[in-house]
């Protein structure tokens, strides 16, 4: 009767173990998450045919799994739409922005906030790509690491 409940009791433990293992597998499994973006509009007219545009990340904050990205950047300033799409490959983030609209010769200085949903804190490659009026191709106009901790 001892060895059979005892033989119980070490099974039972060996169940449990397991199902704490899988648990811990299914957390790191969790996937980062795009939360959406806000964007800032023009922020003042640069009147000029051509401009020599700088391109940064301005600022971003990391809070409980939340991180927020302000990206500056210029463009045309008679754009009607912006249109965003993310790719998360491992610690790399790519953010690709599309802009549309008449254009017309000026330029804008404007700001972009994208927020996530993190599954880990690492460090991550940060990538902003931007498809200017008239052009089919994306060109990477920001490639930074973050410390995310």
């Amino acid at each position: 009767m001892y060895k059979n409940l005892m033989f119980i009791i070490v099974i039972g433990l060996l169940f449990s173990s397991c199902s704490e293992i899988l648990d811990n597998d299914k957390e790191k499994k969790k996937t980062s998450e795009y939360l959406g973006m806000q964007h800032s509009g023009c922020l003042n007219d640069v009147l000029k045919k051509t401009a020599m545009p700088d391109f940064y990340l301005a600022d971003w904050d990391y809070n409980n799994g939340l991180l927020l990205l302000d990206i500056n950047y210029y463009a045309n300033c008679c754009l009607s739409s912006f249109i965003d799409s993310v790719d998360f490959d491992g610690d790399i983030i790519n953010l690709f922005l599309r802009v549309e609209g008449q254009g017309c010769y000026c330029t804008c200085p404007y700001t972009i906030e994208y927020a996530f949903q993190l599954n880990r804190p690492s460090p991550y490659k940060v990538l902003f790509h931007l498809q200017d009026l008239g052009k089919t191709d994306y060109v990477t106009r920001i490639d930074t690491l973050i410390n995310v901790k």
